[in-house]
């Protein structure tokens, strides 16, 4: 049986459909094919079947006259996504973060969906690294040239990130499903969140708003005040921030509305000895999904960094800060699901957005490799085990620490 995605629709039938549900056609009732792996049916009221996006000039034309809504429901055909973080060989030779992020988010079976790319200043990303100001632009797949998030080991490719450097990044006038915004809202400094969750201030806060950033007439961003885009979920960290097992609440609109789902991490293989995540190449990190604020302990989904499996995604694990997720959505709607791609984005920045597990040391005419072993967190306090081996020590008769 043939499936239609709703970016393979010519927009030039979408007007007959804008009283129906979704923006989308109806097709009549029939025999419900078999439901795939980590997809499922998206409900009665709207019957049309569901395939990838196949990047045809059909999809692309689609992508670009679409509405946000319309564009936002390819997360109503799935239960279960692969995320995955772009490398940069920028980062790699550097050993730095200057370069926008971008992810890639798939189905199950590969095939993409979303493509999200970081919009924030260019000083913001070097100085304050993970803690920074950032928004995320979630882009239909069918608008990007190359949504797989593979790295591109090339000059040209090179050249490419030198200058988005010096860029702010975002969409640069592709359509937006949706963003995912990390809030400055109580924070003592406009363009970081200090580390913690003992105060207000230092608390996490992400909202997930509909469409673009709105642009004034000379193209510019209009001032966050002036931003007037429906919230669809969003992202907290509750006071202390769970003590030693890292916890976030996911919402039902802004950040005052009700808790749909807790989001905590699970130990593994530390959490008989310590309130940590290993960071060995055989154990993945798993962060865990509870219904409502996660008093009942009922397990709704996960979101897991998945450690690589061949040699090229450890080397761009150990050198880099990409990270491939794997995420299991609760039975949501769409919305609230956008509000889980936030929590694994939260996730992502407060843990392992800190150029990876291997790095070097060459300051001051130290010679240290650093091997990240472990993650501690301590009431919204992210502390890596670190082991160090003192090359130059060594040589001279000393040893690692």
């Amino acid at each position: 049986m043939c499936f239609i995605h709703p970016l393979a629709v010519s927009p030039l039938s979408m007007s007959k459909y804008a009283e129906q549900p979704g923006g989308y056609p109806q097709q009549p009732e029939m025999q419900q094919p078999p439901q795939q792996p980590g997809m499922q049916q998206p409900g009665m009221q709207q019957q049309q079947q569901y395939t990838p996006p196949t990047g045809s000039a059909a999809d692309l034309k689609f992508a670009e006259n679409a509405t946000p809504e319309q564009l936002l429901s390819v997360m109503d055909y799935v239960t279960e996504v692969k995320v995955k973080q772009k490398a940069f060989l920028l980062e790699a030779a550097t050993g730095g973060g200057c370069v926008p992020a971008a992810y890639s988010v798939k189905d199950v079976n590969g095939n993409n969906l979303l493509y999200g790319v970081e919009y924030s200043h260019p000083c913001t990303r070097c100085c304050c690294t993970s803690l920074r100001k950032m928004r995320l632009d979630m882009i239909p797949a069918a608008a990007v040239e190359d949504a797989s998030g593979d790295a591109k080991f090339s000059m040209k490719e090179m050249a490419e990130q030198v200058k988005g450097c010096f860029k702010y990044g975002g969409a640069e006038g592709k359509p937006v499903a949706f963003t995912i915004e990390r809030s400055m809202e109580g924070s003592l400094f406009p363009c970081c969140r200090h580390s913690g969750a003992c105060l207000g201030c230092c608390l996490e806060k992400v909202v997930v708003k509909l469409g673009p950033y709105p642009l004034d007439a000379e193209g510019k961003p209009v001032p966050e005040a002036e931003d007037k885009r429906p919230i669809l979920s969003s992202v907290t960290q509750p006071c202390w921030g769970g003590g030693c097992t890292p916890t976030y609440h996911v919402r039902q609109g802004d950040v005052t509305g009700d808790i749909i789902g807790t989001e905590k991490g699970d130990g593994g293989l530390c959490e008989s000895c310590c309130p940590g995540f290993c960071m060995c190449a055989c154990q993945d990190n798993v962060f865990k999904l509870f219904n409502g604020d996660g008093v009942t302990k009922t397990e709704i989904g996960h979101i897991t960094r998945v450690n690589p499996k061949d040699m090229a995604g450890w080397f761009r694990q150990a050198f880099t800060d990409a990270d491939s997720y794997d995420v299991k959505f609760p039975q949501v709607n769409k919305e609230q699901k956008a509000g889980y791609l936030a929590a694994m984005l939260l996730t992502d920045l407060q843990f392992f957005d800190d150029g990876g597990d291997l790095g070097c040391d060459m300051h001051a005419s130290e010679c240290k490799t650093i091997i990240k072993l472990a993650i501690i967190n301590f009431y919204g306090y992210s502390i890596p085990l670190n082991c160090v081996i003192d090359w130059k020590s060594m040589m001279n008769g000393g040893g690692g620490e």
